[in-house]
């Protein structure tokens, strides 16, 4: 009697040891299954994220929440793409007025270094845009004239 219930608790315990690697074996393989796709998503975003916002974003999956957050990191590529475009075109048409005013231009960033100026002022200062760029505002001005401006 004592042998039967040797042999029972073997093969309980040995069902018990199958029954548990047969169900991490289902976990890791659906589980796998399951976040394929959230990692697909997560690294289109960094893609996005790290510029490359002309790659459209395709993603097949059952999940619903992860559909629908592809579709809406789609809609943000797409609003991103849109509104670079924008940008460049209004850059664009700065430039041309910039670069076709008769007037010197000049930009400064917050310590007055100079960040870009127009062909007339290029004319004006008889510098190449190039030698200026990065440099204090200050090296255009007479020494006499420097006091006059207030940079702060």
């Amino acid at each position: 009697m004592e042998e039967h219930i040797k042999q029972a608790y073997l093969w309980g315990m040995l069902v018990g040891l199958g029954f548990i690697a047969v169900s991490l074996l289902f976990v890791f393989f659906f589980g796998h299954l399951l976040t394929r796709s959230v990692r697909q998503l997560r690294d289109a975003a960094r893609r996005i994220a790290n510029g490359n916002i002309n790659e459209h974003l395709v993603l097949s999956t059952n999940i619903n929440e992860v559909h629908d957050m592809a579709v809406a990191l789609e809609y943000m590529r797409g609003n991103l793409v849109a509104r670079e475009q924008e940008i460049a075109l209004h850059a664009a048409r700065q430039s041309a007025v910039l670069d076709t005013a008769d007037e010197g231009i000049i930009t400064l960033d917050e310590e007055c270094l100079i960040q870009s100026l127009n062909p007339a002022a290029e004319n004006i200062f008889g510098y190449r845009e190039e030698e200026l760029i990065g440099t204090p505002f200050s090296r255009l001005l007479m020494p006499s004239d420097i006091e006059r401006f207030i940079f702060s």
